[in-house]
């Protein structure tokens, strides 16, 4: 029997040449616009996720975040780290980049609060009545050092005459993330934390008190100046203040 042959699609050579032209432009597009990086904040870390998705999905603008203390990150932004954008935790650190002539003037995207907070159920009224519930057991603060919300936590352990009281039981943590997680895994009774940690959803499976002797913590944003792509980093910090953005910011119990 004769063999019968099948006839194959002929693809011209100019869909050929369109095709590749068209993968050549996308590996481009993407060579030359990579993620930007923004250095934030650990407090601020669980809004900015939120943030982010929301951000990228309207402008297909990708980020890559960086979450730390603001006092490391704000070391690792003099020793020129390759951020595009940093999101601090105080205003002092921004504004000491922008007199160094490192970033762009500093804009106040946030007002946090501090809280403390406890993996176990506590009947207290307030703060300071938990801490003398829980008097000689361990307490973790943010470090005063590198993290804005654990010197404000000082800050009220000072104003309320408790520092003295409880010095000795506090456990440091590099961030407030950290302090966090040691309240989580059960290493400290108690932990001095953001709202955003304590309205988490971990965080309402426990206790918490606002610690209203702290004040609020002003939190501002700044472009660096040696960021690849200004236009788009100015973009989203533009966003981080939008309407859109409120209800984000106030789930996490940041104004």
């Amino acid at each position: 029997m004769p063999t019968v042959l099948k006839k194959r699609p002929i693809i011209s050579s100019a869909l050929i040449i369109i095709l590749a032209l068209s993968m050549s432009s996308n590996v481009q597009a993407l060579e030359r616009f990579p993620p930007l990086r923004v250095a934030v904040a650990a407090n601020f870390l669980m809004p900015m996720e939120e943030i982010r998705r929301v951000f990228t999905g309207e402008t297909g603008i990708e980020l890559q975040i960086i979450a730390g203390s603001t006092g490391k990150l704000y070391a690792q932004i003099k020793h020129s780290a390759p951020f595009d954008l940093f999101l601090a935790a105080d205003t002092k650190r921004p504004r000491l980049l922008f007199e160094q002539g490192l970033v762009d003037k500093p804009i106040n995207y946030a007002k946090g609060m501090v809280y403390l907070w406890s993996t176990e159920k506590i009947d207290a009224v307030n703060w300071q009545e938990a801490l003398k519930q829980i008097r000689t057991a361990k307490v973790a603060i943010p470090s005063p050092d590198t993290a804005p919300y654990g010197e404000a936590a000082r800050k009220a352990l000072h104003n309320a005459r408790q520092w003295v009281q409880i010095e000795n039981n506090l456990v440091y943590g590099q961030s407030v993330a950290q302090a966090f997680q040691f309240g989580v895994s059960g290493g400290v009774k108690a932990a001095f934390v953001s709202a955003s940690y304590a309205l988490s959803e971990q965080g309402r499976k426990g206790s918490s008190w606002l610690v209203s002797e702290a004040g609020k913590v002003n939190q501002a944003a700044c472009l660096i100046l040696k960021s690849n792509y200004p236009e788009r980093a100015t973009r989203f910090l533009s966003f981080t203040t939008s309407m859109k953005v409120q209800p984000i910011l106030q789930r996490y119990g940041y104004q």
